[in-house]
């Protein structure tokens, strides 16, 4: 399998180049009997084909991850911010509570282009369509994606069950392909665990209320230690 555009991670002690800019690379992966293509990727775990949008940014000085708690210490990190299931709410809490972020991953049920739109206006989104996301819009957005930002490598689904249907596809674990981290929404239920290695990570609805569950977004925060995710409820 062909090496990531960055150089290594940076817990590998050799850090990416401090370089501008994104580019697309493409991958050589093992080929899979999957029938049908989203986007540019055919199977995030496993394709005969699969574009690879990596980005990289300049060194900057020590600074404190958006949404951290008051009196943490500074240090050098870059946050990627995490969203899902706005239903065609985007709250005024959640646009704060993303202020400052590197990237915003939506993790579906979006509810229209314009809730990406405005996110647009906050950073750079990267966006996958879910369950109730429908007509032509939405048809422009894949059901997965594989990304590497910052360094880090994450697969982006809907539905965290679909991963089951995606290795019988390719038998291949999330780690096994590169995957450091799996963000998923569906079930507006916020959570963070860890498996094989492997940091999943659910930030929730963001939209409207489900019964009793908490309205509320996600970071992942990148630092030399490696990527690290946390939850916040903005109401």
């Amino acid at each position: 399998m062909p090496s990531w555009i960055a150089d290594q991670h940076p817990v590998s002690g050799r850090p990416p180049e401090p370089l501008c800019g994104h580019f697309l690379q493409r991958l050589d992966l093992p080929t899979c009997s999957s029938s049908s293509t989203h986007g540019t990727a055919i199977n995030p775990l496993c394709a005969t084909t699969l574009y690879q949008l990596t980005f990289r940014s300049p060194k900057t000085s020590p600074n404190c991850a958006p949404g951290a708690s008051p009196g943490t210490i500074a240090r050098q990190v870059t946050t990627i911010g995490l969203i899902s299931d706005t239903h065609g709410l985007l709250r005024p809490e959640a646009v704060r509570a993303l202020a400052g972020v590197r990237h915003i991953i939506h993790a579906g049920d979006i509810g229209g282009p314009e809730i990406l739109n405005e996110l647009r206006r906050i950073a750079p989104v990267h966006a996958v369509r879910g369950n109730n996301d429908k007509g032509p819009w939405a048809a422009e957005i894949p059901l997965y994606l594989a990304l590497e930002l910052e360094g880090v490598n994450i697969h982006v689904l809907h539905d965290v069950k679909e991963i089951d249907m995606l290795r019988r596809q390719c038998p291949l674990t999330d780690a096994a392909a590169g995957f450091a981290v799996v963000v998923s929404g569906h079930s507006h239920k916020p959570t963070v665990s860890e498996r094989d290695g492997v940091t999943f990570v659910n930030p929730g609805s963001a939209g409207p209320r489900r019964f009793t569950l908490p309205i509320s977004v996600g970071y992942l925060d990148i630092t030399t230690g490696g990527p690290r995710a946390r939850i916040i409820e903005i109401l």
